[in-house]
């Protein structure tokens, strides 16, 4: 990122306020989900099983929480 700012403190500077940005957009996502799930009436138990072979228990964690978050 330094050859694309004038000073190495300027890009340390743009890179904490964006880490700090996406932390905080991070946030409101979660309060977000959270209050339009409490908002519903209904209850559902869902279980979700995967191929070794396509995924690890990490990759599919990761791939379920971007599909259920959308």
């Amino acid at each position: 990122m330094t050859p694309y700012f004038e000073s190495e403190d300027k890009a340390s500077e743009f890179v904490t306020v964006n880490l700090e940005r996406k932390q905080r957009n991070l946030i409101c996502k979660r309060i977000r989900m959270t209050r339009k799930a409490n908002l519903q009436e209904f209850n559902y138990f869902c279980t979700f099983t995967y191929e070794d072979k396509k995924h690890s228990e990490v990759s599919f964690k990761k791939k379920l929480k971007n599909i259920l978050v959308v």
